[in-house]
C-alpha cells in the first residue's frame, strides 16, 4: 500500500531535489492522488504548480505542453517507474520518482549521512513531525553529518511544548505547567508522543522530572504546583508516623492517576514548588500568586489533610494556622498556664515570622510580634511590688526602660483578628493600668 505523505513531507522532498538539481523542470513524486495539496505548492519563497495524474498517457500531454522555460512542475502520481519508459523518466529530475520517505528527508533536510537508531528504531513518529516543524530557513547542518537523539529532542519540545531551553528538570515542568497555552499544546499531542517525549525527559533529569512532567502534560496539568506544595506537608519529615498525613498521600497518589510518589520523588517536587513560587512572590503582584496559593489549599483540603497545612512554609492556610497556634500559647501564658512557657511562645512566633508569607501581611505579624512583646513585660513584672516614683525624672526613666512596653496595646488591638490574638493580653495589661 503507497504511503500518503503529508504537505510537509511533500515541500519538504521538493526542497530537497531542488538542493541537489536546481535546474530541475519536473520533479516526479509517486504518491496517491487523495493527497492533500493544492493547485501550489510554496517552497521557500517559491510557488510551483501542482499536477496529479494516474496514466501515461495523461503524463506524457502534461510535459508536452510544458514550454522550453517553464518548471518547476511537481508531479504526483500512482504510476510505476517501469510504466513510464525511458523517454518520460529522463525529462524528471535525477531520472526517477521520489518515494517519500521520512527519515531520509530528515538526513537531507539536515544534510547528514546518519541519524542516531534510537529514533527511528523506537519513534517513528518523530520524523513526520520535525518535516512538519521545519522553520523556513531550514535546519542547521547536523555535526559530523549525525542527527543526534538529543538534538532532535531539544528542537522537539521546543516546538511541540514552547519549551524555550533544554531545560527538563522538575522544576522546569513546575514553572511550565503555569501557563495555560503550555497546557493546550500538551492536551493536543498524541498520546505516544507523550510517552516518548516523557521517556526523553527522564533520559536527561531522571525518573521524578518524569513523574512532575507527566502531570504537567496530564489532565490534571493544572495542579502540578500545587501538588508540590501539598508534597512538602504529606511527605516532610514531620509526616512521618502521621495517619492523617499517610492517608492524604495515598489520595494524593490516586487522584495522580495511580502515580507512585515516594518521599524523595515528594521532596525533589516540593522544592521544585516552592522554588517556582518565591519566584512568583518576588516578581508577580499577590493577586497573581493568590489563586495559585489558594488551589494547594483547595488540594490538601480535598485529600482530608487541611489541619496539616501549618506545615508548610508558603500555604496561605498554613499562614493562619500558625498564627492561631502563636494565640493559643499566648492566652495559656497569659492565663497563668504553667504548661506554656515564653519559649513557647517564641518559637510559635518565630514560626510565624518563617512564613514566606508573613513579608505580606504586616498588620498581623506586627499584632503578633507586639502581643509576644507585651506578654513578656506582663510576666516579667508578675509577682513585683509597685513603688510609686520618686519624682517625674523617675517616672519618665521607668517608662522608658519598661513602662513602655505596655504601648504594644494599640498596635494588637489594630491587627486583623486571629481569633483569640487581640483579647488575651489586653486583659491582663488592664490589671496593670
Amino acid at each position: 500500500m503507497t504511503m500518503v505523505p503529508t504537505l510537509a513531507q511533500i515541500r519538504a522532498q521538493v526542497s530537497a531535489v531542488l538542493d541537489k538539481a536546481p535546474d530541475a523542470r519536473v520533479i516526479g513524486i509517486k504518491a496517491p492522488l487523495t493527497v492533500e495539496l493544492g493547485e501550489r505548492l510554496r517552497v521557500g519563497e517559491r510557488e510551483l504548480p501542482v499536477a496529479r495524474s494516474d496514466s501515461v498517457l495523461d503524463i506524457r500531454e502534461r510535459l508536452a505542453e510544458m514550454s522550453d522555460g517553464s518548471g518547476p512542475l511537481v508531479l504526483l502520481t500512482p504510476v510505476e517507474e517501469a510504466e513510464l519508459g525511458a523517454d518520460l523518466m529522463s525529462r524528471l529530475a535525477k531520472r526517477q520518482l521520489f518515494a517519500v520517505e521520512p527519515w531520509q528527508l530528515l538526513k537531507d533536510r539536515f544534510r547528514a549521512r546518519f541519524v542516531d537508531p534510537r529514533l527511528v528504531q523506537h519513534h517513528p513518529w518523530v520524523a513526520q513531525v520535525l518535516l512538519e516543524v521545519e522553520p523556513t530557513g531550514g535546519f542547521p547542518p547536523a555535526p559530523s553529518g549525525f542527527v543526534q537523539a538529543e538534538l532532535v529532542w531539544d528542537l522537539l519540545f521546543k516546538t511541540l511544548l514552547g519549551l524555550p531551553n533544554g531545560d527538563r528538570d522538575a522544576e522546569t515542568w513546575v514553572e511550565w505547567s503555569l501557563d495555560p497555552a503550555n497546557r493546550e499544546r500538551a492536551g493536543g499531542l498524541p498520546p505516544d508522543r507523550l510517552t516518548s517525549l516523557g521517556e526523553a525527559v527522564e533520559r536527561v533529569a531522571g525518573n521524578t522530572a518524569r513523574v512532575v512532567f507527566e502531570c504537567a502534560t496530564g489532565e490534571r496539568g493544572e495542579g502540578t504546583l500545587a501538588v508540590g506544595l501539598a508534597a512538602r506537608v504529606l511527605f516532610g519529615a514531620q509526616a512521618q508516623g502521621d495517619p492523617v498525613a499517610a492517608k492524604a498521600a495515598g489520595r494524593l497518589e490516586a487522584w495522580l492517576g495511580g502515580a507512585d510518589i515516594d518521599s524523595e520523588t515528594a521532596a525533589v517536587w516540593a522544592d521544585a514548588a516552592e522554588n517556582v513560587i518565591q519566584r512568583s512572590l518576588a516578581r508577580r503582584p499577590m493577586k497573581e500568586v493568590s489563586p495559585l496559593l489558594k488551589q494547594a489549599d483547595e488540594l490538601l483540603g480535598s485529600l482530608g489533610a487541611a489541619e496539616l497545612a501549618h506545615r508548610s512554609r508558603f500555604l496561605a492556610a498554613g499562614f493562619d494556622q500558625r498564627l492561631e497556634r502563636f494565640a493559643e500559647v499566648l492566652r495559656a501564658l497569659t492565663k497563668g498556664k504553667p504548661k506554656k512557657t515564653v519559649r513557647e511562645l517564641d518559637a510559635a512566633l518565630n514560626a510565624v515570622l518563617d512564613h514566606a508569607l508573613a513579608r505580606y501581611e504586616t498588620a498581623r505579624v506586627e499584632g503578633a510580634e507586639m502581643a509576644a512583646r507585651l506578654a513578656r513585660w506582663v510576666g516579667h513584672q508578675q509577682g513585683a511590688k509597685p513603688s510609686p516614683a520618686g519624682s517625674l525624672a523617675d517616672a519618665a526613666h521607668g517608662y522608658r526602660a519598661e513602662g513602655g512596653f505596655a504601648d504594644a496595646r494599640p498596635s494588637v488591638r489594630a491587627a486583623p483578628p486571629s481569633r483569640p490574638l487581640r483579647p488575651a493580653p489586653s486583659h491582663n495589661a488592664r490589671g496593670r493600668g
